[in-house]
Protein backbone atom coordinates (compact mmCIF):
# COMPACT_ATOMS: atom_id res chain seq x y z
CA UNK A 1 0.00 0.00 0.00
CA UNK A 2 1.55 3.20 -0.91
CA UNK A 3 1.93 6.25 1.70
CA UNK A 4 -1.14 8.30 2.62
CA UNK A 5 -3.94 6.40 0.84
CA UNK A 6 -7.03 7.94 2.08
CA UNK A 7 -9.86 5.68 4.12
CA UNK A 8 -12.84 5.98 5.21
CA UNK A 9 -14.22 4.23 8.20
CA UNK A 10 -18.33 4.23 9.05
CA UNK A 11 -18.94 2.44 12.18
CA UNK A 12 -21.97 1.14 13.91
CA UNK A 13 -21.81 3.08 17.64
CA UNK A 14 -21.97 0.41 19.77
CA UNK A 15 -18.86 -0.44 22.52
CA UNK A 16 -19.19 -4.18 21.04
CA UNK A 17 -18.95 -3.09 17.08
CA UNK A 18 -16.06 -0.49 17.68
CA UNK A 19 -13.55 -1.98 20.09
CA UNK A 20 -12.37 -4.96 17.98
CA UNK A 21 -11.52 -2.28 15.27
CA UNK A 22 -9.52 0.42 17.09
CA UNK A 23 -6.40 -1.79 16.55
CA UNK A 24 -6.83 -2.26 12.83
CA UNK A 25 -7.31 1.61 12.77
CA UNK A 26 -4.22 2.60 14.69
CA UNK A 27 -2.10 -0.02 12.78
CA UNK A 28 -3.20 1.76 9.67
CA UNK A 29 -2.70 5.16 11.07
CA UNK A 30 0.86 3.62 11.84
CA UNK A 31 1.63 2.59 7.78
CA UNK A 32 1.18 6.28 7.14
CA UNK A 33 -2.34 6.21 6.03
CA UNK A 34 -5.20 8.57 6.61
CA UNK A 35 -7.81 7.58 7.84
CA UNK A 36 -11.11 9.30 8.92
CA UNK A 37 -13.65 7.58 11.04
CA UNK A 38 -17.27 8.23 11.08
CA UNK A 39 -18.78 7.46 14.59
CA UNK A 40 -20.82 9.65 18.07
CA UNK A 41 -19.14 11.73 19.99
CA UNK A 42 -19.85 9.11 22.40
CA UNK A 43 -16.88 7.21 21.22
CA UNK A 44 -14.34 9.83 20.35
CA UNK A 45 -12.23 8.66 23.36
CA UNK A 46 -11.97 5.52 21.93
CA UNK A 47 -10.27 6.37 18.72
CA UNK A 48 -8.19 9.26 20.39
CA UNK A 49 -4.93 7.22 20.68
CA UNK A 50 -5.40 6.27 17.09
CA UNK A 51 -4.23 9.07 15.21
CA UNK A 52 -7.52 9.14 12.88
CA UNK A 53 -9.48 12.00 12.03
CA UNK A 54 -13.32 11.75 13.35
CA UNK A 55 -16.45 13.08 12.33
CA UNK A 56 -19.65 13.07 13.90
CA UNK A 57 -22.64 12.26 11.45
CA UNK A 58 -26.18 12.80 12.41
CA UNK A 59 -26.86 9.08 14.36
CA UNK A 60 -27.10 7.66 17.64
CA UNK A 61 -28.47 4.76 19.19
CA UNK A 62 -29.31 5.20 23.28
CA UNK A 63 -29.12 2.12 25.96
CA UNK A 64 -33.16 1.92 25.69
CA UNK A 65 -32.84 1.82 21.10
CA UNK A 66 -30.04 -0.94 21.58
CA UNK A 67 -32.08 -3.37 23.86
CA UNK A 68 -34.51 -2.76 21.52
CA UNK A 69 -33.94 -3.72 17.99
CA UNK A 70 -30.95 -6.46 19.43
CA UNK A 71 -34.37 -8.19 20.81
CA UNK A 72 -36.54 -7.64 17.65
CA UNK A 73 -34.48 -7.99 13.96
CA UNK A 74 -37.80 -6.02 12.55
CA UNK A 75 -36.89 -3.30 14.51
CA UNK A 76 -33.13 -3.62 13.95
CA UNK A 77 -33.56 -3.42 9.88
CA UNK A 78 -35.95 -0.36 10.20
CA UNK A 79 -33.43 1.44 12.03
CA UNK A 80 -30.47 0.89 9.83
CA UNK A 81 -32.75 1.40 6.96
CA UNK A 82 -33.56 5.18 8.87
CA UNK A 83 -29.97 5.43 9.93
CA UNK A 84 -28.85 4.95 5.91
CA UNK A 85 -31.18 7.60 4.84
CA UNK A 86 -29.87 9.51 7.43
CA UNK A 87 -26.06 9.47 7.04
CA UNK A 88 -26.14 8.34 3.15
CA UNK A 89 -26.10 12.07 1.93
CA UNK A 90 -23.35 12.94 4.00
CA UNK A 91 -21.30 9.80 3.39
CA UNK A 92 -21.68 11.12 -0.64
CA UNK A 93 -20.50 14.28 0.20
CA UNK A 94 -17.70 13.42 2.13
CA UNK A 95 -16.69 10.62 -0.56
CA UNK A 96 -16.73 13.13 -3.34
CA UNK A 97 -14.84 15.66 -1.03
CA UNK A 98 -12.25 13.10 0.01
CA UNK A 99 -12.06 11.01 -3.03
CA UNK A 100 -11.02 7.55 -1.01
CA UNK A 101 -8.43 4.78 -2.24
CA UNK A 102 -10.67 2.25 0.30
CA UNK A 103 -13.93 2.23 2.36
CA UNK A 104 -14.62 0.25 5.89
CA UNK A 105 -17.26 -0.21 7.34
CA UNK A 106 -19.50 -2.31 10.05
CA UNK A 107 -20.96 -5.20 8.48
CA UNK A 108 -24.06 -3.52 9.68
CA UNK A 109 -23.69 0.24 7.97
CA UNK A 110 -25.19 -0.28 5.18
CA UNK A 111 -24.34 3.34 3.83
CA UNK A 112 -20.27 2.28 3.99
CA UNK A 113 -21.86 -0.27 1.25
CA UNK A 114 -23.60 1.32 -0.82
CA UNK A 115 -20.90 4.76 -1.30
CA UNK A 116 -18.25 1.97 -2.23
CA UNK A 117 -20.76 0.70 -5.23
CA UNK A 118 -21.74 4.01 -5.96
CA UNK A 119 -18.65 5.57 -6.49
CA UNK A 120 -16.46 2.27 -7.45
CA UNK A 121 -13.83 2.26 -4.04
CA UNK A 122 -13.11 -0.92 -3.24
CA UNK A 123 -14.57 -1.56 0.42
CA UNK A 124 -14.08 -3.78 3.54
CA UNK A 125 -16.93 -4.87 5.75
CA UNK A 126 -15.64 -5.63 9.32
CA UNK A 127 -17.93 -8.22 10.57
CA UNK A 128 -17.60 -7.79 14.90
CA UNK A 129 -19.60 -10.68 15.66
CA UNK A 130 -19.78 -14.38 14.06
CA UNK A 131 -21.06 -14.24 10.51
CA UNK A 132 -24.75 -14.67 10.60
CA UNK A 133 -26.80 -16.00 7.27
CA UNK A 134 -28.19 -18.84 6.47
CA UNK A 135 -24.89 -20.74 8.22
CA UNK A 136 -26.12 -19.54 12.02
CA UNK A 137 -29.84 -21.08 11.09
CA UNK A 138 -27.89 -24.45 9.74
CA UNK A 139 -25.62 -24.30 13.29
CA UNK A 140 -28.42 -23.66 15.36
CA UNK A 141 -31.90 -23.74 14.26
CA UNK A 142 -33.51 -23.98 17.38
CA UNK A 143 -32.17 -20.51 18.81
CA UNK A 144 -33.23 -18.96 14.92
CA UNK A 145 -36.57 -20.90 14.09
CA UNK A 146 -38.67 -19.73 16.97
CA UNK A 147 -37.80 -15.94 16.39
CA UNK A 148 -38.21 -16.43 12.23
CA UNK A 149 -41.80 -17.61 12.85
CA UNK A 150 -42.41 -14.36 14.99
CA UNK A 151 -41.08 -12.47 12.50
CA UNK A 152 -43.54 -13.99 9.24
CA UNK A 153 -46.64 -13.49 11.33
CA UNK A 154 -46.07 -9.92 10.72
CA UNK A 155 -46.09 -9.74 6.93
CA UNK A 156 -47.08 -6.28 6.53
CA UNK A 157 -44.47 -5.30 8.26
CA UNK A 158 -41.79 -7.24 6.43
CA UNK A 159 -43.65 -6.01 3.18
CA UNK A 160 -43.19 -2.14 4.40
CA UNK A 161 -39.43 -2.89 5.10
CA UNK A 162 -37.88 -5.06 2.04
CA UNK A 163 -39.97 -2.22 -0.25
CA UNK A 164 -38.38 0.39 1.83
CA UNK A 165 -35.02 -1.36 1.42
CA UNK A 166 -34.97 -1.88 -2.43
CA UNK A 167 -36.12 1.71 -2.07
CA UNK A 168 -33.02 2.68 -1.43
CA UNK A 169 -30.76 0.66 -2.83
CA UNK A 170 -32.91 1.21 -6.56
CA UNK A 171 -32.42 5.39 -5.96
CA UNK A 172 -28.64 4.88 -6.08
CA UNK A 173 -28.89 2.94 -9.02
CA UNK A 174 -27.84 -0.19 -6.69
CA UNK A 175 -28.85 -3.70 -7.29
CA UNK A 176 -30.51 -5.31 -4.47
CA UNK A 177 -28.52 -8.40 -3.22
CA UNK A 178 -31.42 -9.21 -0.50
CA UNK A 179 -32.69 -7.53 2.69
CA UNK A 180 -30.92 -10.42 4.62
CA UNK A 181 -27.68 -8.91 3.25
CA UNK A 182 -28.63 -5.89 5.43
CA UNK A 183 -27.50 -8.21 8.45
CA UNK A 184 -23.72 -8.57 6.89
CA UNK A 185 -23.49 -6.05 3.75
CA UNK A 186 -21.15 -8.61 2.32
CA UNK A 187 -17.80 -7.22 0.66
CA UNK A 188 -15.15 -8.72 -1.81
CA UNK A 189 -13.40 -8.53 1.69
CA UNK A 190 -14.64 -9.68 4.74
CA UNK A 191 -12.55 -9.17 7.79
CA UNK A 192 -14.19 -11.29 10.74
CA UNK A 193 -12.58 -10.46 14.04
CA UNK A 194 -13.17 -14.52 15.57
CA UNK A 195 -11.46 -17.84 14.36
CA UNK A 196 -12.50 -20.20 11.54
CA UNK A 197 -12.58 -22.94 14.00
CA UNK A 198 -14.86 -20.58 16.25
CA UNK A 199 -17.11 -19.76 13.93
CA UNK A 200 -20.07 -21.63 13.73
CA UNK A 201 -19.87 -23.81 10.56
CA UNK A 202 -16.83 -21.98 9.79
CA UNK A 203 -15.76 -24.20 6.63
CA UNK A 204 -18.79 -22.97 5.08
CA UNK A 205 -17.16 -20.02 4.25
CA UNK A 206 -15.29 -18.67 1.38
CA UNK A 207 -12.34 -17.12 0.86
CA UNK A 208 -13.54 -14.02 0.93
CA UNK A 209 -14.09 -14.52 5.12
CA UNK A 210 -10.85 -13.76 6.08
CA UNK A 211 -11.10 -14.85 9.67
CA UNK A 212 -8.62 -12.63 11.48
CA UNK A 213 -9.51 -14.05 15.65
CA UNK A 214 -10.25 -11.08 17.63
CA UNK A 215 -8.34 -7.32 18.35
CA UNK A 216 -7.04 -7.67 21.82
CA UNK A 217 -5.21 -4.05 22.44
CA UNK A 218 -4.02 -2.45 25.51
CA UNK A 219 -6.17 0.17 26.77
CA UNK A 220 -5.86 3.17 29.42
CA UNK A 221 -7.65 1.70 32.23
CA UNK A 222 -7.40 2.94 35.62
CA UNK A 223 -5.68 1.10 38.05
CA UNK A 224 -7.45 -1.29 39.64
CA UNK A 225 -6.93 -3.17 43.33
CA UNK A 226 -7.17 -6.87 42.88
CA UNK A 227 -6.98 -9.25 46.08
CA UNK A 228 -4.82 -12.20 45.43
CA UNK A 229 -4.05 -14.92 47.29
CA UNK A 230 -4.77 -18.96 47.78
CA UNK A 231 -8.69 -18.30 46.69
CA UNK A 232 -9.78 -18.27 43.03
CA UNK A 233 -10.93 -15.11 41.70
CA UNK A 234 -14.41 -15.03 39.83
CA UNK A 235 -15.44 -12.23 38.34
CA UNK A 236 -18.83 -11.64 36.87
CA UNK A 237 -20.22 -9.10 34.72
CA UNK A 238 -23.64 -8.79 32.05
CA UNK A 239 -21.91 -6.46 29.98
CA UNK A 240 -23.07 -2.63 29.08
CA UNK A 241 -26.67 -3.15 27.78
CA UNK A 242 -28.58 -6.25 29.50
CA UNK A 243 -26.83 -5.65 33.05
CA UNK A 244 -30.24 -4.03 34.96
CA UNK A 245 -31.51 -7.32 37.12
CA UNK A 246 -31.52 -6.95 40.24
CA UNK A 247 -32.36 -10.20 41.31
CA UNK A 248 -29.04 -11.95 39.65
CA UNK A 249 -27.04 -10.01 41.24
CA UNK A 250 -28.59 -10.77 44.32
CA UNK A 251 -28.90 -14.48 43.75
CA UNK A 252 -24.82 -14.33 43.24
CA UNK A 253 -23.97 -12.63 46.25
CA UNK A 254 -26.07 -15.45 47.86
CA UNK A 255 -24.32 -18.51 45.77
CA UNK A 256 -20.37 -16.75 46.99
CA UNK A 257 -20.79 -15.28 50.42
CA UNK A 258 -18.35 -16.79 53.00
CA UNK A 259 -17.19 -19.08 50.18
CA UNK A 260 -13.29 -20.06 49.40
CA UNK A 261 -13.65 -17.50 46.32
CA UNK A 262 -12.70 -13.84 46.03
CA UNK A 263 -15.75 -12.20 43.70
CA UNK A 264 -15.53 -8.85 41.59
CA UNK A 265 -18.61 -8.17 40.63
CA UNK A 266 -19.62 -5.79 38.28
CA UNK A 267 -22.91 -4.22 38.45
CA UNK A 268 -23.14 -1.28 35.74
CA UNK A 269 -24.50 2.08 35.66
CA UNK A 270 -28.15 0.90 35.83
CA UNK A 271 -28.75 -0.41 39.40
CA UNK A 272 -28.31 1.34 42.82
CA UNK A 273 -25.83 -0.95 44.87
CA UNK A 274 -27.68 -0.49 47.90
CA UNK A 275 -30.84 -2.03 46.42
CA UNK A 276 -28.34 -5.66 46.84
CA UNK A 277 -28.11 -5.55 50.75
CA UNK A 278 -25.32 -6.48 52.62
CA UNK A 279 -22.16 -7.40 51.22
CA UNK A 280 -19.93 -9.76 52.68
CA UNK A 281 -16.37 -9.40 52.58
CA UNK A 282 -15.35 -11.66 49.84
CA UNK A 283 -17.14 -9.91 47.30
CA UNK A 284 -16.54 -6.69 46.07
CA UNK A 285 -18.85 -4.77 43.66
CA UNK A 286 -18.29 -2.45 41.58
CA UNK A 287 -20.72 0.03 38.85
CA UNK A 288 -17.45 -0.80 36.47
CA UNK A 289 -14.24 -2.52 36.41
CA UNK A 290 -11.10 -2.60 33.79
CA UNK A 291 -12.00 -5.79 32.07
CA UNK A 292 -8.79 -6.75 30.22
CA UNK A 293 -7.23 -6.09 33.93
CA UNK A 294 -9.74 -8.56 35.83
CA UNK A 295 -9.77 -11.18 33.31
CA UNK A 296 -5.95 -11.51 33.52
CA UNK A 297 -6.32 -12.76 37.03
CA UNK A 298 -9.68 -14.51 37.02
CA UNK A 299 -10.17 -18.03 37.62
CA UNK A 300 -14.12 -18.12 36.20
CA UNK A 301 -15.80 -15.57 34.21
CA UNK A 302 -19.50 -15.58 34.73
CA UNK A 303 -20.95 -13.23 31.74
CA UNK A 304 -23.81 -12.62 28.98
CA UNK A 305 -21.75 -14.38 26.23
CA UNK A 306 -21.07 -11.25 24.49
CA UNK A 307 -19.09 -11.66 21.89
CA UNK A 308 -16.18 -9.15 22.78
CA UNK A 309 -16.59 -10.33 26.39
CA UNK A 310 -16.20 -13.98 25.26
CA UNK A 311 -12.92 -13.18 22.86
CA UNK A 312 -11.35 -11.60 26.19
CA UNK A 313 -12.45 -14.07 28.24
CA UNK A 314 -10.51 -16.49 26.29
CA UNK A 315 -7.11 -14.70 25.21
CA UNK A 316 -7.01 -15.00 29.13
CA UNK A 317 -7.54 -18.39 29.25
CA UNK A 318 -10.75 -18.39 31.24
CA UNK A 319 -13.53 -20.70 31.61
CA UNK A 320 -16.82 -19.07 31.15
CA UNK A 321 -20.44 -19.57 32.75
CA UNK A 322 -22.73 -17.82 30.15
CA UNK A 323 -25.93 -16.11 30.61
CA UNK A 324 -27.24 -15.17 27.05
CA UNK A 325 -30.14 -13.08 26.38
CA UNK A 326 -30.82 -12.76 22.71
CA UNK A 327 -29.80 -14.92 19.58
CA UNK A 328 -26.16 -13.52 19.12
CA UNK A 329 -25.20 -14.14 22.73
CA UNK A 330 -27.21 -17.44 22.78
CA UNK A 331 -25.24 -18.83 19.89
CA UNK A 332 -21.77 -17.36 20.96
CA UNK A 333 -22.95 -19.72 24.12
CA UNK A 334 -23.80 -22.64 22.40
CA UNK A 335 -20.62 -22.21 20.54
CA UNK A 336 -18.56 -22.20 23.55
CA UNK A 337 -20.11 -25.30 25.47
CA UNK A 338 -19.90 -27.28 22.16
CA UNK A 339 -16.30 -26.67 21.99
CA UNK A 340 -16.10 -27.37 26.40
CA UNK A 341 -15.03 -23.84 27.29
CA UNK A 342 -17.55 -23.45 29.39
CA UNK A 343 -21.69 -24.17 30.52
CA UNK A 344 -24.64 -22.08 29.58
CA UNK A 345 -27.52 -21.10 32.16
CA UNK A 346 -30.40 -19.59 32.15
CA UNK A 347 -31.19 -16.71 34.45
CA UNK A 348 -35.26 -17.45 34.63
CA UNK A 349 -34.81 -20.88 37.25
CA UNK A 350 -31.19 -20.20 38.71
CA UNK A 351 -30.65 -20.53 42.40
CA UNK A 352 -27.72 -19.38 44.53
CA UNK A 353 -27.18 -23.48 44.90
CA UNK A 354 -27.31 -24.15 40.86
CA UNK A 355 -25.05 -21.27 40.34
CA UNK A 356 -22.10 -22.31 42.90
CA UNK A 357 -22.24 -25.79 41.43
CA UNK A 358 -21.79 -24.77 38.52
CA UNK A 359 -18.79 -22.03 39.17
CA UNK A 360 -17.34 -25.08 41.32
CA UNK A 361 -17.30 -27.47 38.67
CA UNK A 362 -15.28 -25.31 36.22
CA UNK A 363 -12.86 -25.07 38.91
CA UNK A 364 -12.27 -28.20 39.64
CA UNK A 365 -12.12 -29.91 36.05
CA UNK A 366 -9.32 -28.60 33.91
CA UNK A 367 -11.18 -30.12 30.63
CA UNK A 368 -13.09 -26.65 30.44
CA UNK A 369 -9.63 -24.53 30.74
CA UNK A 370 -7.92 -27.21 28.15
CA UNK A 371 -10.40 -26.64 25.74
CA UNK A 372 -10.27 -22.52 26.55
CA UNK A 373 -6.29 -22.80 25.49
CA UNK A 374 -7.55 -24.44 22.03
CA UNK A 375 -9.65 -21.64 20.96
CA UNK A 376 -6.96 -19.58 22.17
CA UNK A 377 -4.53 -20.88 19.86
CA UNK A 378 -7.02 -20.77 16.79
CA UNK A 379 -6.92 -17.07 17.70
CA UNK A 380 -2.93 -16.60 17.69
CA UNK A 381 -2.90 -18.93 14.33
CA UNK A 382 -5.70 -16.36 12.76
CA UNK A 383 -3.12 -13.41 12.68
CA UNK A 384 -5.24 -10.68 14.47
CA UNK A 385 -5.63 -7.04 13.80
CA UNK A 386 -1.92 -7.21 11.64
CA UNK A 387 -3.37 -9.70 9.41
CA UNK A 388 -6.43 -7.75 9.23
CA UNK A 389 -4.18 -4.40 7.89
CA UNK A 390 -2.41 -6.51 5.33
CA UNK A 391 -5.68 -7.94 3.86
CA UNK A 392 -6.69 -4.38 3.70
CA UNK A 393 -3.36 -3.22 1.81
CA UNK A 394 -3.48 -6.02 -0.35
CA UNK A 395 -7.09 -5.40 -1.61
CA UNK A 396 -6.42 -1.57 -2.71
CA UNK A 397 -3.55 -2.87 -4.59
CA UNK A 398 -5.29 -4.97 -6.44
Amino acid sequence: MKKSQTILFFTLPTHGHINPTIPVVQELVRRGNRVIVYTTKKYKDKFADTGAELRFPPSHLDVQQVKQIARNPLALTEILLDATQKVLPLAYEEIEKLKPDCIMHDSLALWGKLGGKKYNIPAVSLITTFVMGKEALLAYPDIYIPEFLRIVMQPIKIISLVKKYNAILTSQGIQSEGILDLFSNKERLNIVFTSRYLQPKGDMFHDEYKFVGPAIYERKDESFPIRTGKNPLLYISLGTIYNDDTEFFKICIEAFKGRNIEVILSIGEQIDKTRLGEIPSNISVYPHVPQLKILEKTDVFVTHAGMNSINESIYFGVPMIMFPVIQEQKMNARRISELGGGAVMDRKNLTPSSLYASVRRLLDDSAFKDNIYKIKKSFTDAGGYMRAVEEIERLTKS
